[in-house]
């Protein structure tokens, strides 16, 4: 018996809603568990000493990087300012894991865990870094959140340098134990509260050709007049502030008046970067806000790297966003 022409395409109509919507229901699913069973990753760190890889989130899959970083490995020790994502404990659970989080940022989740430890004090445990298996860092300006992997503007470095890893390895042993009221200074790294302002200020200094900022807070007057030094001087000088974070203690105001080239984003889930390319050479980042409570009271982080095909990185990427903001 021959369906009618109706009847065949109200029988097609429904096929394709059904395929439709399971289609769409297993697309949710797969991506509410974890989405991370096939995987493959844009990583992989030489056997040469001193290399890094640099990721934008959320240009790249930070997601995938991230999981797999941890996922390899046997020994994690991280001191994370917010984590939310409850995938993290649940895949470092059962390893030699230690994590650090601020105090009011822990959740009911994470409290579960007997390998977690908070901050004792009313400032913020700001830091956003992973140790694994001593012999990989991750570091920047990354929360474990979905927004922060998937909405805003953030960076962070994987390298196996050496000796990055073991400054990095001694401060966290020194939170671990408690103490947070102690920094580190060192060459190419700054654990607050240790006046690590000092180092965007030297580099500042140093720079003969080019300055290029991207900040989620800026309130730091002397690393304000430095800028304004520069660019008095000649330098390249620019810089793109998160426009939430508009106040009467932002330096925007100050800098723009003195005719440095600054503006806002316009990315509505936040711009959170906090690094600086000097001269196309030195790139300076972190977890650190250029703010007095970064510099003395909280604890923070910062890596000092010279490395121009790093730094060649960090600029594209400023400029691409200068160029589509401004």
């Amino acid at each position: 018996m021959k369906l009618n022409t109706g009847i065949r395409l109200v029988l097609l109509l429904m096929i394709i809603t059904i395929i439709g919507f399971a289609t769409i229901v297993y697309l949710d699913t797969k991506q509410q568990t974890n989405s991370n069973a096939n995987i493959t990753i844009d990583f992989n760190l030489t056997t040469k000493q001193n290399d890094y890889a640099v990721f934008f989130c959320p240009e790249n899959d930070c997601n995938s990087t991230l999981y797999l970083n941890l996922e390899k490995a046997n020994k994690i020790d991280c001191a994370i300012y917010d984590i939310t994502l409850n995938w993290i404990y649940d895949l470092i659970k059962d390893k030699n894991t230690r994590i650090i989080t601020d105090n009011d940022e822990l959740t009911d989740y994470g409290r579960q865990f007997n390998f977690v430890k908070t901050d004792s004090s009313p400032d913020y445990m700001h830091n956003k870094f992973c140790i694994l298996d001593s012999n990989l860092l991750l570091i920047g300006s990354l929360n474990f959140t979905k927004d922060a992997i998937t909405k805003q503007n953030n960076n962070f470095i994987v390298t196996n340098n050496k000796q990055l890893i073991k400054e990095t390895q001694i401060y966290f042993d020194n939170l671990w134990a408690g103490q947070f009221n102690s920094g580190i200074s060192n060459v190419d790294s700054c654990f607050s509260p240790s006046n690590c302002m000092n180092k965007y200020i030297e580099a500042s200094k140093n720079s003969k050709e080019s300055i290029k900022c991207m900040f989620f807070s800026f309130t730091f007057d002397k690393l304000g007049q430095e800028l304004i030094n520069a660019k008095n001087k000649g330098l390249d000088t620019k810089l793109i502030l998160e426009k939430s974070q508009n106040s009467q203690y932002s330096e925007y105001t100050l800098l723009k008046d003195k005719g440095v080239n600054v503006i806002w984003d316009q990315n509505p889930s936040f711009m959170h970067n906090k690094f600086c390319v000097f001269d196309n050479s030195i790139v300076i980042t972190g977890s650190m806000n250029p703010s007095n409570n970064g510099n003395i009271n909280n604890n923070e982080s910062i890596i000092i790297i010279n490395n121009k095909n790093i730094a060649n990185q960090y600029t594209n990427y400023f400029n691409k966003y200068y160029s589509k903001w401004s």
